[in-house]
């Protein structure tokens, strides 16, 4: 075991000159002032849909969560996830307890909750269902006036209709105060502009008891009548699905990915697989995950022309091998198709749509697909808001611009974060062609497993605020890339470059971390212009509904030993928590592989504690946090595999990473300039790198065990300046 002890004292002109963060200048002149900035964020104040009136929808609803989804391989449509790919299964849950939690969740709206819409006010309804019944039966609806193109349609409370084929007219709007179904035995089809599911609404496309059948389809299209009008939507929030009530998508079961049994070579017309999937089908779309190190966008798509077993045979000869340098590494073949679809009509980017599970967790969706949806354009900057001087008291400016955030393809909008709350589940899914983000939890609870995300601009999966909770589990990422490749570029290699708008993840990142407390196992990243995966601990910057900025903080009830910073409801900076789990991860063929920012940092003293008014927790609560990274494997990484700028007390333990020999490539950078405290690195394989670690000599590190090998450079320690 190799120790180094050295403290190195933290002085503010140090502080000053240092790669800010935080606002620091900010912070230390008005180091004095305590409590100025606080704001209260449980979910009930911001407003980055401009539509809300309250947010205040944590879930009451009982239930232990744990973090537990389970599993990619499951071949039960009762959707028992339990992954055969994880070695740990104390994370995962069983979807026969997660998957229906819409069944236990109630249909009455939180206090303060809005049950509408503007956009779908009553005084605007054309077509009203008065009886339940078929969608197209005259006798559903008032007068026997079956909805026509064009129609603002209203189904209210204690009515259900039934659609029960492809309906042709192009509708406005759909209502849904009572439920609206698909009939899961028959072809079915909605074309609509804007489906709005209040609290007391719910939307059912199939269930975990009668799912769509494997044999039909049951299709939303999202289309393009014209330019929203803002006189009509000032805050573009139309042209999707927003859903505040109970939403139930169960399609039929289908294995997301699989792993190669043997590498595919170009000219292969064959793929062999190490399991026979569950669900795979001729003409389904599978993907091929690159693994090309400078070319994030190496994978390939194609075609199933036939289904052997475990043998697969494709469209079209492969144009390029999909290989890895170490005969056990993994490559993985995903599938894009399922029978439940949600997909714009117009793949243009402003007239897309998007998907929106709003101010309530009460959602299951199983075996979907989510297909050119997403308006926001992470290839530009957002404007929509700016944020002078990143102050939480200086309330935003409205720009009016039309890439606004919160349009993705799968976005969970501050459902609330009760651990005790029963969570939403999204298993088995995929999200394909988004130019933002793919699956998104904002202030919500939601355990993903299984999943799916091909060809994904800014990220793939993202905790967007800082207070999210839930878990990431056995899901896949491949070719999450940025064409403008800002990574590389002057103006935005930081991720914070365009912190002045509080938009981030636009480098191209299989996951993203605002909120660190989440599980995260058994995922893998394929292709990614910046991070496979990438923590940012800052509490994000919103517009209140008064107008005002707040900042988001995590809940001390929430994290392990929070009761050590205060009691339950105690906010705490984002910084402090502790990262949920990651473990049994993989990545390769990306940019840069795990990068870590800020996490436990000392780099601000109190400071930012007492500008938000904020505890600063306690030596008690900091003697024992701890982040451990552990048991992944990384490989042809471009450039740096680990990286931990401005990191404290953290452990990456028994990481294996395969470099390519590329110049320049480090396998652990640890030698920044805030590396100051608590730094483990245990047990680390690193091998065919150009340096495998990087060590700061003015801070506490240990090095515990590993092995070396083929590497330029073992061990380099390094005395970081300030901009390191």
């Amino acid at each position: 075991m190799l120790t180094q002890n050295y403290r190195l004292p933290i002085k503010l002109d140090q502080i000053m000159n240092a790669k800010r963060h935080f606002l620091i200048y900010f912070i230390i002149l008005t180091l004095s002032a305590c409590g100025g900035g606080s704001s209260d964020n449980s979910n009930n104040a911001s407003d980055d849909t401009s539509e809300e009136t309250s947010n205040d929808t944590s879930d009451d609803t009982s239930g232990d969560t744990s973090d537990d989804t389970s599993g990619d391989t499951s071949d039960d449509t009762s959707d028992d996830t339990s992954d055969d790919t994880s070695d740990d299964t104390s994370d995962d849950t069983s979807d026969d307890t997660s998957d229906d939690t819409a069944d236990d969740n109630s249909n009455n709206p939180p206090v303060g909750m809005m049950t509408s819409l503007p956009i779908v006010s009553l005084d605007q309804v054309t077509h009203e269902a008065t009886t339940s019944g078929a969608w197209s039966d005259s006798a559903t609806w008032k007068q026997g006036s079956i909805p026509s193109s064009g129609a603002r349609v209203y189904i209210p409370q204690g009515v259900t209709v039934q659609i029960e084929n492809r309906i042709r007219e192009r509708l406005k709007t759909v209502r849904i105060d009572g439920k609206l179904s698909f009939n899961p035995a028959l072809n079915t089809e909605l074309l609509v502009d804007t489906l709005v599911t209040t609290a007391s609404g719910e939307l059912e496309i199939g269930t975990k008891q009668t799912p769509i059948q494997a044999s039909v389809t049951a299709r939303v299209i999202i289309i393009d009548d014209g330019a929203i009008d803002r006189s009509w939507d000032t805050e573009l929030i139309s042209r999707g699905l927003i859903l505040m009530g109970k939403t139930t998508l169960f399609g039929h079961a289908k294995t997301g990915f699989e792993s190669v049994a043997s590498f595919p070579r170009a000219g292969d017309t064959t793929l062999n697989l190490k399991t026979i999937p569950t669900g795979w089908e001729v003409g389904d779309s599978i993907v091929i995950a690159g693994t090309d190190p400078i070319d994030p966008s190496s994978d390939e798509t194609a075609i199933i022309t036939a289904i052997d077993g475990m043998q697969i045979v494709i469209d079209a000869p492969l144009t390029r091998g999909h290989v890895a340098p170490k005969s056990d590494l993994e490559v993985h073949v995903a599938n894009l198709t399922r029978n439940i679809q949600i997909t714009s009509e117009n793949p243009t980017i402003d007239r897309r749509g998007h998907v929106m599970v709003m101010h309530n967790n009460n959602a299951s969706i199983n075996y979907a697909s989510f297909n050119k949806l997403g308006r926001v354009d992470k290839t530009k900057i957002m404007d929509d808001l700016e944020f002078t001087d990143l102050d939480p008291k200086i309330a935003p400016t409205l720009l009016g611009g039309t890439n606004v955030r919160g349009r993705y393809s799968l976005h969970f909008h501050k459902g609330g974060t009760n651990k005790n709350s029963s969570p939403a589940v999204v298993h088995g899914s995929v999200v394909t062609d988004d130019p933002g983000w793919g699956f998104v939890n904002h202030s919500s609870h939601v355990n993903f497993s299984n999943n799916v995300t091909h060809n994904i601009v800014g990220a793939a999966y993202y905790t967007e605020a800082g207070d999210e909770i839930g878990s990431f589990i056995n899901n896949i990422a491949i070719r999450t890339v940025n064409p403008n490749d800002p990574l590389k570029s002057l103006d935005e290699l930081d991720p914070d470059s365009r912190e002045h708008r509080q938009d981030y993840g636009f480098q191209g990142d299989g996951f993203w971390f605002h909120g660190p407390n989440v599980t995260v196992t058994g995922n893998i990243v394929s292709g990614a212009s910046g991070h496979a995966y990438i923590w940012w601990p800052e509490g994000l910057l919103e517009k209140a509904n008064d107008g005002s900025t707040i900042k988001i903080f995590h809940d001390t009830a929430n994290v392990p030993n929070g009761n050590l910073i205060g009691p339950d409801g105690t906010k705490m900076q984002i910084f402090d928590v502790p990262i949920g789990k990651f473990e049994n991860n993989q990545a390769y063929s990306t940019t840069r592989g795990i990068q870590v920012f800020y996490l436990h940092t000392d780099f601000f003293g109190d400071g930012v504690h007492l500008e938000d008014g904020i505890p600063y927790p306690s030596p008690s609560y900091y003697g024992q946090l701890r982040s451990t990274i552990s048991s992944s494997t990384l490989w042809n990484i471009e450039e740096t595999a680990v990286d931990i700028p401005y990191v404290n007390r953290i452990t990456l333990n028994n990481l294996r990473l395969v470099g390519y020999g590329g110049a320049n490539t480090v396998g652990v950078d640890a030698a920044h300039f805030q590396n100051l405290t608590g730094i483990q690195l245990v047990n680390l394989n690193i091998e065919n790198f150009e340096t495998a670690m990087q060590v700061t000599t003015t801070g506490e590190v240990t090095i515990d065990g590993g092995t070396y090998s083929d590497n330029k450079t073992d061990i380099q320690y390094i005395t970081p300046t300030e901009d390191d």
